[in-house]
């Protein structure tokens, strides 16, 4: 029987289904007939983070341009290999979403050193509203608060906001721990992370923020050089650095977020840096849409954070609306582009930009590039551990979006069809029966509320040989 025969036999007996994303924009979903577990190592990596003397010692003497300053380590610290181990698989496991399509993954992709390569990102109905940071080294930098408004204030809080958020991961936390213990591999993993096999909300959080705060970058060419007094860097590299600790290091240093010229010992908390000094958590761009840390302290509208610069190259699109496409992009705003009216410079960027030469942009630019460490998107440790049910490539290859989902009065399937090629659509229950035949050669199908009970359906998409589904719950 050819493949394209027997997934359509199981999309209309509605068997098993598992939906299945790739690396690129596109979001194709294919039916599976088998469970997908996790395959892994039979002893597992070694998940603990060996910290490099330059982070953790003291500011030396002699500054080198992008410092540390008081490293929090302790969420990097408590990292275990099988609670690191249970975090991978959890970090991509789709089952953890409500319609099980999507995954922490979805959006933070391990090439792109767990970003995600557009503006905004896919959610459940709607495009997020702001661009999804890179998780890299937030195991001991910039982590005393977290997302671009550092409304979280821990690391757990971070990682359920989304996991809950109707327009994200969307699920519901006892939802989520109830089908993981019907599955045939979490038991396991929970036995192995904790001493014993309990399933809980605070573990899941847990075990994803050790398996997160594992994720480093030392293997850096600046990392290297910073052992050895830059002997690797060539000259526009170290040129490059020494503009970048004049015109940049004020606002971009690692650890607690405190620039460096607070020096060492000084304690203080988030909400009192934001208010000491609110010009080093600008990012110069004026946005009226959005504001910022002001949606949760008064007076401080359009700050946002700074991430870390490691691997910087990896992570564009930049800025929090990711209106920045490339380095050299970042680099010209800088230099003559800022928005001079925005209220927070307070002296740090001058009020017609850096106004760098072209070999200064060169230069910067070639010192960013030191802080790249692509290992970390290739080590298998950090790497997708489920395997496809199906191996087909009878996939329909366009994007396929249905919103909103869950169905109110109605949903729209989008889909990228610019040819007007006919696509089949058949929508059946969970038991199989079909609900609505029909096709359409557009790039937009409606589907009516009306004849549609409350519940989950497979919508199935054909055309031509290829075929992809996708879930929709109607209210």
């Amino acid at each position: 029987m050819k493949k394209f025969t027997l997934l359509s036999v199981m999309c209309a007996l509605g068997i098993g289904f598992v939906s299945n994303t790739d690396s690129s924009s596109s979001l194709n979903f294919v039916f599976s007939a088998v469970e997908e577990v996790p395959v892994l190592p039979e002893h597992s990596f070694d998940y603990s983070v060996d910290f490099p003397d330059h982070i953790v010692n003291s500011i030396p003497d002699d500054p080198v341009g992008y410092e540390t300053v008081s490293p929090n380590t302790d969420l990097a610290d408590n990292v275990t290999d099988d609670g690191a181990t249970l975090g991978r698989v959890l970090f991509y496991d789709e089952k953890l979403s409500a319609l099980e399509d999507i995954s922490c993954a979805s959006c933070h992709l391990a090439t792109q050193s767990f970003a995600d390569n557009k503006d905004f990102s896919q959610g459940v109905n709607t495009l997020t509203s702001r661009n999804s940071m890179h998780l890299n080294d937030l195991g001991w930098t910039k982590n005393k608060g977290f997302f671009w408004d550092f409304r979280a204030e821990n690391f757990h809080d971070a990682i359920e906001l989304p996991l809950t958020d109707d327009n994200e991961i969307g699920a519901d936390m006892e939802d989520i721990t109830l089908k993981l213990g019907l599955t045939s591999y979490y038991a396991d993993l929970f036995e192995k992370a904790y001493g014993d096999n309990e399933i809980t909300g605070d573990r899941i959080l847990d075990a994803l923020s050790q398996f997160i705060s594992s994720m480093n970058t030392f293997n850096s060419k600046f990392d290297k050089g910073a052992e050895n007094e830059f002997v690797n860097f060539n000259q526009s590299e170290k040129d490059g650095l020494q503009l970048f600790s004049q015109a940049c290091a004020s606002c971009h240093t690692e650890g607690s977020g405190l620039p460096f010229f607070f020096g060492e010992g000084i304690e203080m908390g988030l909400e009192e840096q934001i208010n000491f000094f609110p010009g080093i958590f600008t990012n110069s761009l004026k946005d009226v849409t959005d504001v910022g840390i002001g949606g949760w302290l008064d007076g401080m509208e359009h700050l946002f954070k700074s991430p870390t610069l490691r691997n910087v190259e990896l992570t564009g699109p930049y800025m929090h609306d990711g209106r920045l496409e490339t380095l050299d992009d970042v680099i010209n705003f800088y230099s003559e582009e800022t928005d001079t009216e925005n209220e927070w410079d307070m002296g740090f960027i001058p009020p017609d930009g850096f106004q760098f030469t072209d070999k200064e942009k060169v230069d910067l630019k070639a010192f960013l590039l030191t802080l790249t460490d692509k290992t970390l998107g290739q080590n298998p440790k950090w790497s997708n551990p489920f395997k496809s049910g199906v191996a087909t490539t009878d996939v329909l290859d366009i994007d396929v979006r249905v919103m909103p989902n869950p169905m109110h009065l109605y949903s729209d399937i989008k889909v990228d069809n610019p040819l007007g090629e006919r696509i089949n659509v058949n929508i059946t229950n969970v038991t199989g029966k079909t609900i609505k035949s029909d096709y359409f050669t557009s790039e937009n199908y409606r589907i009516e509320k009306a004849g549609f009970n409350s519940g989950l359906y497979y919508i199935c998409l054909t055309k031509g040989n290829k075929l992809a589904t996708y879930k929709l719950l109607v209210n």
